[in-house]
Order: structure tokens, then sequence, then C-alpha cells
């Protein structure tokens, strides 16, 4: 369809796209022809018209797979094998094409030059670039030992813990992991596993009719859904979680009329916007009971007893982790929660 539309050539085997044909090449890279012209190459044994031109299909070589065409053995080009498998399962047309902000340029500057002047319709309706994602500052590099992966972190952190770090970032920003700010996600994520189980170990939450919108719930809410549609500004949705996490310490503190219903809602806010970014909260541990700790010093107290104290320090131990902190005096143990 290039080739008889005018936009595509043969030579020597090979097909080239056209690029001074489609009038608005550069479109999505914001870059006009002698811009890109520094930087294009014409490797061997190629003859294009123009050096800016790119291949549809190459001619068959050494090592290099092949199928029959009607200009001899050969191979597809890179970026139209995107643009077949795209308009196969999506149409000519689709909503949104996504992709990392290192092929921008040419991939699918090339990808929408080569779809558009064969189906004259437009190819995707919106770009989503992605920023690139670093380790330690430097890029990842799995040769140099220079990578860790999902399976890696999941064994130390929650789901919960891994979205959260890359929802810190826009997308389209560049990002670099380290497991010091690993640690730091997970220390932030804490502010929702203490204020579920403070909740859920001091008032009982119920539901009110009472109208939200002219509240701090209603307006964080509002805050959510603008940075949302601000080009998914998850930075900012983030925030407002946050701040919802606060609105709640704060009624916990004031306790003001109707806080129940107030809870109810803000709670269930958190919820609801945490869905929309993926965050389930389903592995927020349930606070450990009184009665459980109390059982738990008591063991302790007899172990000591026994001269068993590795054993009763890691009792003190699993309990820090839980959020509760013993304090030993000369003939009893008292406790607090972290929270």
């Amino acid at each position: 369809a290039l080739i008889k539309k005018g936009y595509a050539y043969e030579s020597s085997g090979d097909v080239y796209f056209e690029v001074r044909k489609y009038k608005k090449y550069g479109q999505l890279s914001h870059q006009n022809l002698d811009q890109m012209l520094e930087g294009a190459r014409v490797d061997v044994g190629e003859k294009k018209k123009d050096p800016l031109d790119f291949a549809l299909w190459k001619a068959a070589k050494a090592d290099e797979p092949e199928w029959p065409s009607p200009w001899g053995d050969g191979r597809p080009g890179w970026h139209i094998e995107c643009s077949v498998m795209s308009t196969k399962y999506l149409g000519d047309n689709f909503d949104i094409h996504g992709g990392g902000r290192d092929l921008i340029f040419p991939h699918h500057e090339n990808e929408i030059a080569q779809s558009e002047c064969a189906t004259g319709k437009p190819f995707a309706n919106y770009w989503i670039h992605n920023g690139l994602l670093t380790i330690n500052g430097e890029k990842m590099s799995k040769s140099a030992g220079n990578y860790v992966t999902v399976k890696d972190v999941l064994s130390r952190y929650s789901s919960d813990i891994l979205k959260l770090f890359f929802l810190g970032t826009h997308y389209s920003h560049p990002i670099d992991f380290s497991w010091e700010k690993m640690e730091a996600t997970k220390n932030a994520y804490e502010r929702f596993v203490i204020l579920f189980n403070k909740i859920d170990r001091e008032i009982e939450v119920t539901k009110d009719g009472t109208d939200t919108s002219k509240m701090d719930i209603f307006r964080l809410k509002q805050r959510f859904v603008e940075a949302m549609d601000d080009n998914f500004n998850t930075p900012l949705a983030v925030g407002a979680l946050f701040d919802l996490v606060n609105f709640c310490n704060k009624v916990l503190e004031k306790k003001p009329e109707m806080y129940n219903f107030m809870l109810y809602y803000a709670l269930d806010a958190i919820k609801e916007l945490g869905n929309v970014l993926g965050l389930a909260f389903k592995d927020i541990p349930k606070d450990t009971s009184d009665s459980e700790i109390e059982t738990a010093i008591a063991l302790r107290e007899k172990l000591r007893r026994e001269g068993k104290f590795e054993e009763a320090d890691k009792i003190r131990e699993d309990l820090k982790r839980k959020g509760i902190i013993l304090e030993d005096e000369k003939s009893t143990t008292h406790w607090r929660r972290a929270y």
C-alpha cells in the first residue's frame, strides 16, 4: 500500500519509507528535518534516496531470519513490525500508545508516519512515554550485575510498597532505585498501617447519612481526581492520600462531634482512591491484642528466669517489629505501643 501510494520505494531488495513525503514527520518528537538530518546515517550497502528514509523491509543477510516477499527474501523492519501488531489487534486507530522516552524518535515517529500513510487514519490518539529506571544512579546492566528483579524486591517488601515507590515519581520522569529508597517508602506506607490499626483498636467506625461535600474529605478527593486528570500526576495524587491520613489522625486526636462517621468516609476514600492507584491495602497486618502482648511478656520473663536470655531477646525484638516497646524495671515490665 505504501509503495502504491508513493510513500515508499524499493532499492536493491530493501524497501524504504520516503520521509519527506510525509509532511507531519517530526510532530511527536518536535524536531524539524534539518535537526534529524544531523544524526542520520546510511549503513554500508544501503541505497536510500535520503539519509532520513527508514527501512520497511530488509533484504536477506547471512545468519538472519528471512521470509519470501515481492522484493526477494528478507525480513520486516523494526518499525513496521510494531505498526502491524498494533493495527492487527487494536485497529487502524486506537486510543493510547505507550513506551519508554527513548523510543519517541525514531521508533514511534516512524510508526506514526508509516501507519497513517498506509491507512489514511490517525494512528494513536494519545502517547504516553515513561521515564527510564536506573539503579543507584546508574543504568541497569545485567552483564555488570547492576540490576534488581521484581522478584528480588517482593521477597523483601509487599507489592503495595513497590507500587508506592513508583507512584512517588511522575511516570514521564526518570526514577532511580535503591534499597534505601525502598526502606523510606516502607516507612511512608507504615502511616497507613498505623492509622488502620489505630481505628480498628480504638473505635467502631459507623456509616452515617451526613453530607460530606463541605468536609476536607470531599476537598481532598477532588484534589486527587484533579491530579490524576493532570497527565496522571501520581505524586500529587499520593500526596492527597497522605493528607487524608493526616485528616484521620486529627479526627482521632480531637474526636469532634460525629467523628465516627467522618472516619468512615475518610477510610472509604483512602481505600477507593488507593484502589485507583493499584494499592490494595490487603497486606496491612492486624494489631497485636493486649492479651497477646501480656502472654508474650510472661513467656519472656519465664525464659529470663531460666537463663535463656537469647530466646527472651527474640521475643522483645519480635514485639518491637510489631510496634510494641518493652520497658524493663526491677520487678516488672511495662509496655507501650510505638504509635
